[in-house]
């Protein structure tokens, strides 16, 4: 009885840290942004939140190889587009590090995607590898078996982000509304 008492105390204590340990991993930094931006397309805040997880890892000062800049890690000139289609006007550069202005623009791109391609992963091969290369790939039988939705790209780099968004959806969705912590 004894050993099994402890073995529970074990079990418990390992749960505490391992939760205690995702949700520092699995940050909900800016959440109200988040939460706001994402009610206005119905879009889930889980999933931008794995986006700028993977994009980012919540740093707002972030800038890639690309120059993507920000938590979203947008380009300058996507985030002109997305400014001018919702109605924002003058974003430059420095915006971009600014996270409300970041996470409108990219939730805003984000929407725009899986408007256009009715389905999450050809939204996140668009996000990270571009529409017009998702367009070629909708074309070729060996990237999409229905023209209509990416089964697999010829880039490993975007396959990997695609897995690592959904993974990340899958934990973010498992800690913060299952476990409710």
């Amino acid at each position: 009885m004894k050993k099994i008492f402890k073995f529970i105390i074990y079990i418990l204590v390992l749960s505490v840290i391992l939760l205690l340990i995702g949700k520092n991993v699995y940050k909900t930094n800016y959440i109200d942004i988040v939460s706001e931006e994402c009610q206005k397309y119905n879009m889930d805040k889980y999933m931008i939140l794995s986006i700028i997880k993977a994009e980012s890892n919540f740093k707002t000062d972030a800038v890639s190889a690309k120059n993507a800049i920000g938590l979203m890690q947008l380009t300058i000139d996507t985030a002109k587009w997305c400014a001018e289609k919702a109605g924002l006007d003058n974003i430059t550069e420095s915006d971009l590090y600014v996270p409300e202005i970041n996470i409108k623009l990219g939730v805003y791109y984000f929407n725009y995607l899986y408007e256009r391609y009715d389905d999450f992963n050809t939204a996140l091969a668009a996000y990270n590898a571009g529409m017009g290369n998702v367009d070629k790939w909708l074309e070729d039988k060996q990237y999409s078996n229905d023209r209509l939705t990416i089964n697999n790209t010829p880039y490993q780099e975007t396959n990997r982000y695609i897995t690592k968004i959904n993974n990340n959806f899958k934990i973010y969705k498992f800690l913060n509304e299952e476990l409710k912590i």
